[in-house]
Protein backbone atom coordinates (compact mmCIF):
# COMPACT_ATOMS: atom_id res chain seq x y z
CA UNK A 1 0.00 0.00 0.00
CA UNK A 2 2.50 2.22 0.73
CA UNK A 3 4.01 1.88 -2.86
CA UNK A 4 0.90 3.40 -4.41
CA UNK A 5 0.69 6.10 -1.84
CA UNK A 6 4.62 7.39 -2.23
CA UNK A 7 6.05 6.68 -5.64
CA UNK A 8 10.09 5.96 -6.29
CA UNK A 9 10.19 9.56 -8.00
CA UNK A 10 9.44 11.18 -4.50
CA UNK A 11 11.63 8.96 -2.24
CA UNK A 12 15.27 10.41 -1.48
CA UNK A 13 17.87 8.00 -3.39
CA UNK A 14 18.85 6.89 0.58
CA UNK A 15 15.12 6.34 1.29
CA UNK A 16 14.12 4.50 -1.94
CA UNK A 17 17.34 1.99 -1.26
CA UNK A 18 16.14 1.66 2.42
CA UNK A 19 12.08 0.66 1.28
CA UNK A 20 13.34 -1.85 -2.00
CA UNK A 21 15.60 -3.25 0.89
CA UNK A 22 12.73 -4.05 2.41
CA UNK A 23 10.76 -5.32 -1.17
CA UNK A 24 13.63 -7.69 -1.31
CA UNK A 25 13.28 -8.88 2.15
CA UNK A 26 10.12 -9.71 1.15
CA UNK A 27 10.45 -11.56 -1.41
CA UNK A 28 9.59 -8.91 -3.99
CA UNK A 29 12.60 -7.91 -6.08
CA UNK A 30 10.85 -6.86 -9.57
CA UNK A 31 9.11 -4.36 -7.01
CA UNK A 32 11.77 -2.78 -5.56
CA UNK A 33 13.69 -2.26 -9.33
CA UNK A 34 12.07 0.86 -9.76
CA UNK A 35 13.36 2.06 -6.25
CA UNK A 36 16.59 0.48 -7.15
CA UNK A 37 17.07 2.18 -10.26
CA UNK A 38 16.58 5.61 -8.51
CA UNK A 39 18.88 4.99 -6.01
CA UNK A 40 21.54 3.44 -8.47
CA UNK A 41 21.41 6.39 -10.67
CA UNK A 42 22.09 8.66 -7.84
CA UNK A 43 25.64 6.43 -7.55
CA UNK A 44 24.85 4.45 -4.25
CA UNK A 45 26.31 1.46 -4.85
CA UNK A 46 24.42 -1.06 -3.05
CA UNK A 47 21.52 -0.30 -5.18
CA UNK A 48 24.02 -0.64 -8.47
CA UNK A 49 24.54 -4.03 -7.15
CA UNK A 50 20.91 -4.71 -6.71
CA UNK A 51 20.29 -3.28 -10.03
CA UNK A 52 22.80 -5.73 -11.89
CA UNK A 53 21.18 -8.63 -10.07
CA UNK A 54 17.80 -7.55 -11.52
CA UNK A 55 18.78 -7.40 -15.01
CA UNK A 56 20.82 -10.83 -14.19
CA UNK A 57 17.75 -11.98 -13.00
CA UNK A 58 15.26 -10.44 -15.08
CA UNK A 59 13.81 -9.31 -12.08
CA UNK A 60 11.41 -6.01 -12.27
CA UNK A 61 13.65 -5.45 -15.87
CA UNK A 62 14.34 -7.78 -19.17
CA UNK A 63 17.14 -9.84 -18.61
CA UNK A 64 20.17 -8.17 -19.88
CA UNK A 65 23.43 -9.96 -18.86
CA UNK A 66 25.05 -6.79 -20.48
CA UNK A 67 23.45 -3.99 -18.32
CA UNK A 68 23.90 -6.56 -15.36
CA UNK A 69 27.42 -6.48 -15.78
CA UNK A 70 27.59 -2.99 -16.27
CA UNK A 71 25.91 -2.20 -12.87
CA UNK A 72 28.21 -4.75 -11.12
CA UNK A 73 31.01 -3.18 -12.46
CA UNK A 74 30.24 -0.14 -11.49
CA UNK A 75 29.23 -1.48 -7.67
CA UNK A 76 32.45 -2.63 -7.43
CA UNK A 77 34.50 0.55 -8.37
CA UNK A 78 32.60 1.70 -6.08
CA UNK A 79 33.51 -0.41 -3.40
CA UNK A 80 30.69 -3.33 -3.00
CA UNK A 81 32.48 -6.18 -1.48
CA UNK A 82 29.48 -8.48 -3.06
CA UNK A 83 30.11 -7.36 -6.41
CA UNK A 84 34.18 -7.32 -6.11
CA UNK A 85 33.21 -11.10 -5.14
CA UNK A 86 30.73 -11.36 -7.93
CA UNK A 87 33.04 -10.36 -10.59
CA UNK A 88 35.79 -12.59 -9.51
CA UNK A 89 34.10 -15.67 -9.32
CA UNK A 90 32.61 -14.55 -12.87
CA UNK A 91 36.23 -14.11 -14.17
CA UNK A 92 37.22 -17.00 -12.71
CA UNK A 93 34.42 -19.15 -14.35
CA UNK A 94 35.24 -17.63 -17.85
CA UNK A 95 32.12 -15.98 -17.60
CA UNK A 96 33.38 -12.33 -17.94
CA UNK A 97 36.76 -12.75 -19.96
CA UNK A 98 38.78 -11.17 -23.01
CA UNK A 99 36.73 -11.76 -26.12
CA UNK A 100 33.59 -13.20 -25.07
CA UNK A 101 30.19 -11.32 -24.69
CA UNK A 102 28.46 -11.63 -22.10
CA UNK A 103 25.12 -12.09 -23.44
CA UNK A 104 26.50 -15.43 -25.18
CA UNK A 105 27.76 -16.47 -22.05
CA UNK A 106 24.85 -16.05 -19.48
CA UNK A 107 22.14 -16.78 -22.13
CA UNK A 108 23.69 -18.54 -24.86
CA UNK A 109 21.21 -20.97 -26.69
CA UNK A 110 23.69 -22.96 -27.86
CA UNK A 111 26.66 -24.39 -26.16
CA UNK A 112 28.92 -21.90 -26.07
CA UNK A 113 32.92 -22.49 -26.80
CA UNK A 114 35.66 -23.30 -24.25
CA UNK A 115 36.45 -19.80 -22.70
CA UNK A 116 39.36 -18.66 -21.06
CA UNK A 117 39.66 -17.82 -17.03
CA UNK A 118 40.49 -14.10 -16.45
CA UNK A 119 42.76 -14.92 -14.01
CA UNK A 120 44.59 -11.35 -13.83
CA UNK A 121 40.85 -9.21 -13.78
CA UNK A 122 39.82 -12.05 -11.09
CA UNK A 123 42.89 -11.58 -8.93
CA UNK A 124 42.33 -7.32 -8.95
CA UNK A 125 38.79 -8.06 -7.55
CA UNK A 126 39.51 -10.71 -5.42
CA UNK A 127 42.11 -8.59 -3.80
CA UNK A 128 39.64 -5.65 -3.54
CA UNK A 129 37.32 -7.86 -1.57
CA UNK A 130 39.94 -9.39 0.48
CA UNK A 131 41.47 -5.46 1.37
CA UNK A 132 38.46 -4.96 2.49
CA UNK A 133 38.20 -7.99 4.93
CA UNK A 134 35.58 -10.37 2.56
CA UNK A 135 36.16 -13.82 4.00
CA UNK A 136 34.54 -15.09 0.57
CA UNK A 137 37.15 -12.16 -1.49
CA UNK A 138 40.02 -13.48 0.57
CA UNK A 139 39.53 -17.91 -0.08
CA UNK A 140 39.33 -16.78 -3.85
CA UNK A 141 42.42 -14.94 -3.39
CA UNK A 142 44.00 -17.97 -1.81
CA UNK A 143 42.32 -19.90 -4.58
CA UNK A 144 44.01 -17.64 -7.73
Amino acid sequence: MLDRLLPAGLLGPAAALARARSLIAAGRRAGAFPLLARAAAAGLAEAEFHVARCYFEGAGAPPSPAEGLRWLERAAERGHVEAQNLLATLCLQGVVSPGTRVEDALFGTVMPPPRDTDWQRARVWAERAAEAGSPEGQATLAFI
